[in-house]
């Protein structure tokens, strides 16, 4: 059955959170699914007292919205007087030992990829050990960057597709290993050989962030079963996850 938008008087197609996609973003926008847009009134300007510039988004001109968006507030932060280092200013680099010219983070282009690649400028100096294998428990592979082999350093790099908090990949490993990395949904048990394999949080992240790193409140879930259940609790996930189905099942159906 063809679920609708749960708002009295409309029939579009649900979307999200029980409402169709225009009842959607508007409650996203304003906080409230049945606000009409002030856009329509040209009169209405900004709901900040002294401020009479046009309505932009939220009750607000498009500073103040911005301010909000950045720094949780409507005020302009005051700008704190940071102290510079000199060697900064000078342009070169802020190791006292070293006179190269300035590359990044007031350091020289040498003891910048040192900060990069192992996490301290000051790689080579005497006195100082660095691990020959990953620092992770149980993990053997070969020291690559930061105490960590290529695969949990690509894992703790920010700038990484991957990046995600190395606590929880560990959690996660270890609910796999519980459950010998076979999907818990009621008669499925499928495996990696058949189908990828998800780590599901019982109770989802964005509502519950305390438990994210609980491993009793994790289960294997394969990723068909996995887009099911969000579907069915209605999450803005689902689609994600279903894009990734589709891509692994091609135009075979799984």
């Amino acid at each position: 059955m063809l679920r609708t938008c749960i708002i009295e008087g409309c029939k579009r197609e649900h979307d999200s959170r029980g409402w169709c996609s225009n009842h959607y973003q508007l409650w996203k926008k304003y906080g409230n699914p049945l606000k009409i847009s002030p856009r329509l009134i040209h009169s209405e300007t900004c709901s900040v007292e002294g401020c009479n510039k046009l309505f932009y988004g939220k009750d607000l001109c498009k500073m103040h919205l911005t301010r909000l968006r950045r720094n949780g507030s409507l005020f302009r932060k005051e700008k704190s007087e940071k102290k510079r280092n000199p060697r900064r200013i000078r342009g070169i680099c802020s190791i006292e030992s070293c006179n190269q010219p300035h590359y990044g983070k007031g350091f020289c282009k040498s003891h910048y990829g040192s900060l990069r690649r192992w996490g301290d400028p000051l790689k080579g100096e005497v006195g100082i050990e660095y691990p020959k294998i990953c620092t992770i428990p149980s993990c053997n592979n070969k020291f690559y960057g930061k105490g960590y082999c290529r695969k949990h350093y690509k894992r703790y790099n920010p700038y990484s597709p991957r990046h995600g908090s190395l606590e929880e990949f560990i959690a996660m490993n270890n609910v796999r290993k519980k459950y010998f990395n076979t999907c818990q949904w009621y008669k499925c048990n499928r495996t990696p050989l058949n189908m990828i394999i998800d780590i599901h949080h019982i109770f989802p992240v964005s509502e519950y962030p305390n438990l994210r790193y609980r491993e009793e409140y994790m289960i294997p879930y394969c990723i068909e079963h996995h887009a099911k259940w969000h579907k069915y609790r209605g999450d803005y996930c689902h689609k994600m996850i279903e894009s990734r189905l589709k891509r692994y099942c091609g135009e075979s159906l799984c």
